[in-house]
């Protein structure tokens, strides 16, 4: 949610780019301010804050939203959600270029049923143990589990007697929400992989540790072919896949076991859906009390010139649908 100043001039560094940020849109949003011209006023002059993003580290006001510290974004599951920014003082104009990181993504499974969806999961059992792995549902988790010293696997794919494929999706950008904990062993595999139904490529791999609780969010670029965590500046190649058929499993395997379960318990999964049903009111204001409609990432001129602009993100949630707020800021012209 930390946002950097550019101290580069009239161009952003990568280096001075939040982690989470898009790069390419930060451009964008710089070249927009700098070719903006108003009579009597430079836009691009020594009395304009161009290389001032405005810092939000997360000191805004927020409602209904829940703080990820290990991803180190909000999310919310409910009714209505919000989060306003902090003010900034002395600029010079109507102008204001806000940014909003946000998605909204659709329920998949929240496994609150007991008896895993089928019509969601394609479940494979193998192994030389005798099979004695299982998927199982009930608690609020579905379970993917290879027993220890058993040689068997388990695979929980996202994709069900429905057919549902992330390729079906006709965004390139898609993504993906998990809620999951992986157990403790240092001999066994416990991974989140990205399948097209023969081949695989590992997304998350515990590395024989055990990861408590948290929540992952995994952005698919079916054109460049790379997913990436938010958390994480790292790309993984899946250029070793075809977009058929493309969707996520939860893989266990216990071979030379160390005496405990290979273990996966996944929680929650939600997608970035095509047509969201969800309301976003992106706002900005000039002053302490007045708040007007706003264009991510474009320039607005608001109706009157205050010296107190912020902006404002709100959330309607529809139907089992989720907000996740990646951050929050904006440029001004300012001195």
């Amino acid at each position: 949610m930390s946002y950097y100043i550019f101290s580069a001039g009239d161009f952003a560094r990568s280096s001075e780019v939040n982690a989470n940020y898009e790069y390419a849109l930060i451009e964008d949003i710089k070249t927009k301010l700098t070719l903006h011209k108003k009579t009597g006023y430079d836009a691009f002059s020594n009395n304009c804050s161009l290389d001032g993003l405005y810092d939000q580290t997360r000191d805004g006001a927020v409602s209904n939203l829940t703080y990820d510290s290990t991803s180190d974004f909000y999310y919310s599951t409910s009714a209505t959600a919000s989060y306003e920014s902090k003010t900034q003082k002395s600029v010079s104009d109507e102008i204001i270029i806000p940014y909003f990181d946000y998605k909204v993504l659709t329920l998949y499974d929240d496994f609150e049923d007991a008896s895993v969806d089928l019509t969601k999961w394609t479940i494979t059992l193998g192994g030389a143990g005798g099979v004695t792995s299982s998927v199982t549902e009930g608690g609020g988790y579905m379970q993917v589990n290879a027993p220890a010293f058993s040689e068997d696997y388990a695979i929980a794919k996202m994709r069900g007697s429905s057919a549902f494929d992330l390729d079906d999706l006709t965004s390139n950008i898609i993504y993906i929400y998990i809620d999951f904990e992986m157990s403790l062993t240092h001999t066994a595999w416990r991974q989140i992989r990205l399948t097209d139904g023969t081949n695989n490529v590992v997304i998350y791999d515990n590395g024989g540790t055990a990861t408590a609780r948290r929540v992952m969010v995994f952005k698919i670029d079916k054109l460049r072919k790379l997913v990436q965590r938010l958390d994480s500046l790292t790309n993984i190649d899946i250029s070793t896949l075809t977009l058929s058929n493309l969707n996520v499993e939860f893989f266990v395997y216990d071979e030379f076991s160390d005496g405990f379960d290979a273990i996966i318990k996944v929680y929650d999964v939600y997608y970035s859906a095509d047509s969201p049903a969800s309301t976003i009111s992106l706002q900005g204001a000039p002053d302490a009390t007045t708040y007007e409609t706003v264009t991510n990432g474009t320039i607005n001129e608001l109706a009157s010139n205050g010296t107190s602009k912020r902006v404002k993100i709100s959330f309607t949630k529809a139907g089992s649908e989720m907000f996740l707020l990646n951050g929050v800021g904006f440029y001004v012209n300012g001195v």
